[in-house]
């Protein structure tokens, strides 16, 4: 089975995960941060606002998996091309420990070789590139300038070595200290004004991609991103931003519908034995029990309360509609009603969602809803 698309893709979601934490990590006044720029992720100072500020740039390559020597070479010559090489701090982010013994000697020679063999190699190629920059130098000196520029990348790159679990402790170290500070009751609220944050970011390179442009943010807008999410979600509040999150819970109403167990799925089925229309449903569930999961812990009792007003909304519309109703005409009278709740989001969604949840195996009999009756051995 062929997985490079599946590594692929996980590579782009360990660069963008890079990407933010050096946002959080190096948030400035002065700083720029671009992705996919000179480098995969680059830190620099805003030189159109700020022409006097002295910092270095900080130019970071990003790897998942296991960087082999060769993968080490093209990394060295992605470096070797930038112009300003010396106002630079050089950054390897990697996933694991390197796959080769670390020997400056060794790695001079092994990254020169790749150099000079840049001459055969396709114009587009790293090494190609590199090959015609110091063409001159390797003609006339014996690319003693080659040599030395290699020595001394390899003599201040820094490695910043970091799972994907040790990327996501670091992110929710720094933005939960410096961006959660109002939030004292909902714990989980951190975690979601976080994952919006991302959500945000990814969304702003996602748009830069489509216009085939580098993703470049800076100051203002690194704050006004921050002000809104801390603004969306707190101990008081909670905005989800329904079109980010509403692609990931397709994704996983998709498979929830497919695998046909849960007991909300079978309802919604008796309901509409359309798939869309499951699908649609289960997705809205996942609005509601994201929500629900940040305030359920300090919030039991409304949250209780309100999914028995539910229960008797769903009650109601059974006694209003005359003789035995059809698991569509309930569900349609039920969920038309509106949930009284001072925490419940606005929004259609969230008040389905209550009711489909409320269909669920694991609801309390006195609460569970039932649409109509299925076969159990299905």
């Amino acid at each position: 089975m062929n997985n490079s698309g599946i590594i692929s893709q996980y590579g782009f979601l360990f660069q963008r995960k890079v990407f933010v934490l050096y946002i959080l990590e190096n948030i400035n006044v002065k700083q720029r941060f671009c992705y996919e720029g000179k480098d995969d992720v680059e830190v620099a100072s805003d030189k159109k606002i700020y022409t006097l500020y002295d910092s270095p740039n900080q130019c970071i390559q990003v790897k998942s998996g296991t960087v082999d020597s060769t993968c080490f070479c093209k990394v060295v010559g992605n470096w070797l091309l930038l112009k300003s090489l010396e106002e630079s701090s050089l950054i390897l982010f990697v996933e694991n420990d390197l796959g080769f013994e670390w020997s400056i000697p060794k790695l001079v020679d092994l990254i020169k070789n790749f150099v000079l063999n840049g001459k055969v190699r396709k114009a587009t190629s790293i090494a190609n590139k590199v090959y015609n920059l110091y063409l001159e130098d390797i003609e006339n000196n014996d690319s003693k300038q080659l040599k030395e520029d290699i020595e001394r990348i390899l003599t201040i790159i820094y490695i910043d070595k970091c799972s994907v679990e040790e990327i996501d402790r670091r992110l929710e170290e720094v933005f939960f200290r410096n961006h959660c500070q109002d939030i004292i009751e909902y714990e989980l609220a951190k975690k979601k004004r976080l994952e919006k944050f991302i959500q945000y970011i990814n969304q702003q390179i996602d748009d830069a991609i489509v216009e085939k442009k580098t993703y470049s943010l800076i100051f203002p807008e690194l704050m006004r991103t921050l002000t809104r999410v801390c603004d969306e979600i707190s101990d008081h509040k909670y905005i989800a931003n329904v079109a980010c999150l509403k692609k990931s819970f397709k994704d996983k109403a998709e498979k929830i519908v497919d695998d046909r167990k849960q007991r909300e799925v079978k309802q919604l089925f008796l309901v509409d034995h359309n798939d869309a229309f499951v699908i649609d449903g289960i997705v809205n569930e996942l609005f509601y029990k994201d929500f629900r999961d940040v305030y359920v812990d300090k919030q039991f009792i409304k949250i209780s309360n309100m999914e028995q007003f539910a229960k008797q909304n769903f009650d109601e519309a059974l006694f209003e509609i005359e003789g035995e109703p059809t698991p569509r005409e309930l569900y349609l009278k039920t969920t038309s009603k509106v949930i009284e709740s001072d925490i419940l989001p606005n929004g259609p969604m969230y008040r389905k969602g209550c009711y489909i949840y409320l269909t669920g195996d694991d609801i309390n009999d006195d609460t569970q809803l039932t649409w109509g009756k299925y076969n159990e051995t299905e």
